[in-house]
């Protein structure tokens, strides 16, 4: 693709690669490696900024930068004189920190702030080919764990945190549908899953969880399986010694005759970073 150049614009935008935040340095870093290799693919430079939480982590742990959130960072920019902003969310699917919580926010800084303009992309599922390309880099990921281990058809449970949210399962689910067709015969057998969920029965789509599906032998049988991540980021979940992890050592303590990998999380693999350029593109285009 071609690059974009900030001389293009009179008045460029500030273009932010937003994530949930993190009270996880590993997570903050890996969110800036992104967001630098954006800014190479655009020419033009993205900045990282978490929803929450990022600003409890110390700059020394940062290398010396310190993290930001978004309603501070964008309060800090208007009140320099910046009115122009481009949003694109590092999140899998349509999450209520941007559906529901980010709108309200935003609302609250119009008030102060009429002239501004804040432009939100899209998710990374946005629609079926986003969804098929997500399904390849997760299978790219189950692949390089199964060589790095010699596994041969292994069990794949393809998890996310679980939500409560039923649109963000429903794209893991359809998700996963591709991904079980990509694997097909070459997998022990297969099962999407989530790491936690809300107690109330409301929220049993996010059935099974990784933690009783391991435990199931007539689900899993002997033999080796992959956690295959649907986590962008290694943060407190998904990051070493997270809770995956956790529930992945416990897992392994109770039966002695599985082998538990877990793959790395989806951020940095180049067909997550195509999928991110192309959001940040359509709203360039439309600047």
């Amino acid at each position: 693709m071609d690059s974009v150049n900030e001389k293009t614009f009179e008045n460029p935008p500030v273009c932010l690669l937003v994530d949930n935040g993190s009270t996880v340095s590993d997570s903050i870093l890996s969110a800036r490696r992104i967001a630098v290799m954006l800014s190479e693919r655009l020419g033009l430079e993205v900045r990282s900024v978490g929803l929450m939480h990022s600003d409890r982590v110390s700059a020394q742990e940062l290398g010396g930068v310190a993290a930001e959130t978004l309603i501070p960072y964008l309060q800090k920019r208007m009140l320099s004189g910046t009115f122009n902003f481009l949003l694109i969310p590092l999140f899998l699917g349509p999450s209520r920190a941007f559906t529901e919580w980010l709108p309200r926010e935003l609302e609250e800084l119009f008030v102060k702030f009429p002239n501004v303009i804040v432009r939100v992309g899209e998710c990374l599922a946005c629609d079926p080919e986003s969804e098929e390309t997500l399904a390849q880099a997760v299978l790219d990921l189950i692949r390089a764990s199964s060589q790095d281990i010699e596994l041969t058809s292994p069990f794949v449970a393809f998890v996310d945190h679980g939500t409560p949210e039923p649109k963000v399962n429903e794209v893991r689910e359809r998700v996963g549908g591709l991904l079980r067709d990509l694997l097909d015969s070459t997998v022990s057998g297969f099962s999407t899953c989530s790491m936690e969920r809300r107690s109330d029965p409301e929220f049993a789509f996010n059935e099974p969880l990784l933690a009783n599906l391991l435990l199931d032998n007539s689900i899993v049988p002997s033999g080796s399986v992959v956690a295959a991540l649907f986590f962008l980021l290694p943060g407190r979940h998904a990051g070493l010694g997270g809770d995956l992890q956790n529930i992945i050592e416990e897992a392994q303590g109770l039966r002695q005759d599985l082998t538990i990998h877990k793959t790395a999380t989806l951020g940095e693999h180049p067909l997550v970073l195509d999928l991110l350029e192309g959001n940040f593109r359509k709203l360039l285009k439309d600047n």
